[in-house]
């Protein structure tokens, strides 16, 4: 199996969706020797900020001179992005290897009548990759949920991070916040877990757990479009991702390395500091300066991203006109997530996400009317290029999936001639 083929193959299988539990996922790593039992893991859940803080603590691990595996999903740039040693995607033909030897496993199952998941494809894949590279620890992020996510079938967990907790995936994961961090928690099962303040509704579940550490009193004292310096229990740290939010996500990773570092995994304070300022996540409020415009990339695609992102474009182009060009999906809750970004951009164009879940963008239109100015636009790199015309600042959101392509566009963009 090549890198086309394996792309290919996962690509195929992704067509068929999700199942939920643990028992396909153990079959399948049994069948490959079960990798994941030679690995220590930190588990990381919530509804919004898990691939950040994924990435800080990550990042702050590789500093400390450990050799950090990371699993993440969505890709946004590669498909070779889900996987990371150091943060290093993984090369092509490692990846075509490891494929290959999980599809014949997988293959072993489907003559039983057991068929794996994409998903669960893929995981089995970071568990190879990260046991044949010794990876002295990972940081995995759940596809959705905690309970029965095919992640959850690792054991040997150092320590569980809950993210904040919001409305996400209600067909599954249950209608009430309280149904949602259920599932989530279920992680935290026999291990320490750290956690940000959630909504007071359920922080009742949060308290009751045993060793529960929270991230909290944390503030914000400086910011530009370069940064920000922050305070975190009496200390400064300097992040370059952008928002509020993110301050919160880099402190719940500051707070994980301390909790990990106080049940010997030794992390030193400049480890700390290091790995912040070292972070880099992709499509997250990124921020490209080109031909006198700024660009903005953000995937926020729910009720709380688009909260986040608009707190942050009010903050950062204050008394400024800024348009959007936003696409999403049909089964999120895209009416709540279009009135949000209504309250922060002076304009959306309306464009077609990617994939067969898209909303179709004269819907989408249709909804934003309502709430501001809208129009339809004709194409992605069209819609982009006319509101650099209108506006110095331009923000595409809504969706991870149509981030890859604007980034080809907005590093190409050199100004209206």
């Amino acid at each position: 199996m090549n890198y086309n083929e394996a792309v290919e193959y996962i690509t195929k299988k992704s067509k068929f969706g999700s199942k939920y539990g643990l028992d396909t996922m153990r079959k399948l790593l049994d069948k490959l020797g079960n990798p994941e039992k030679e690995l220590q893991f930190v588990h990381i859940a919530g509804t919004n900020g898990k691939g950040s803080t994924l990435a800080y603590l990550s990042s702050i691990l590789r500093c400390a001179d450990y050799k950090v595996g990371s699993y993440a999903s969505p890709s946004v740039f590669s498909y070779n992005e889900r996987f990371m040693i150091n943060g290093n995607n993984i090369e092509n033909d490692e990846l075509a290897e490891l494929f290959g030897v999980v599809k014949k496993a997988a293959d072993e199952l489907s003559e039983c009548g057991i068929e794996p998941t994409a998903f669960e494809i893929e995981t089995a894949v970071a568990f190879m990759y990260f046991f044949k590279n010794r990876c002295d620890l990972c940081v995995i992020e759940t596809g959705l949920g905690g309970r029965l996510d095919a992640t959850n079938v690792i054991k040997n967990k150092l320590l569980a991070v809950i993210t904040e907790i919001g409305f996400d995936h209600m067909q599954i994961l249950g209608n009430s916040l309280e149904q949602i961090a259920k599932e989530k928690l279920a992680i935290a099962d026999g291990c320490p877990l750290c956690t940000v303040m959630q909504k007071k509704e359920i922080m009742p579940l949060f308290v009751n757990h045993l060793m529960t550490y929270f991230a909290t009193g944390f503030k914000g004292k400086e910011y530009s479009l370069d940064g920000q310096l922050f305070e975190f229990e009496n200390e400064d740290y300097f992040i370059r991702l952008i928002g509020d939010h993110q301050i919160q996500n880099a402190s719940l990773a500051v707070l994980a390395a301390k909790v990990l570092n106080d049940n010997g995994v030794f992390i030193s304070k400049d480890a700390i500091h290091r790995g912040l300022i070292e972070t880099v996540w992709h499509g997250r409020f990124e921020v490209f300066k080109r031909g006198g415009n700024v660009f903005v990339l953000d995937g926020a695609h729910n009720a709380d991203g688009a909260v986040a992102l608009s707190e942050t474009v009010k903050k950062y182009f204050k008394n400024e006109k800024v348009g959007g060009v936003v696409a999403t999906f049909a089964d999120k809750d895209y009416v709540t997530t279009v009135k949000t970004f209504a309250t922060c951009f002076d304009e959306i164009t309306a464009i077609n996400a990617e994939g067969d879940r898209a909303l179709d963008k004269v819907k989408l239109y249709e909804t934003a009317k309502d709430y501001c100015h809208a129009s339809i636009g004709d194409s992605l790199e069209g819609s982009i290029l006319n509101m650099a015309k209108k506006y110095k600042t331009v923000v595409v959101c809504g969706t991870l999936s149509v981030l890859r392509n604007a980034r080809s566009v907005i590093e190409n963009y050199d100004g209206q001639k």
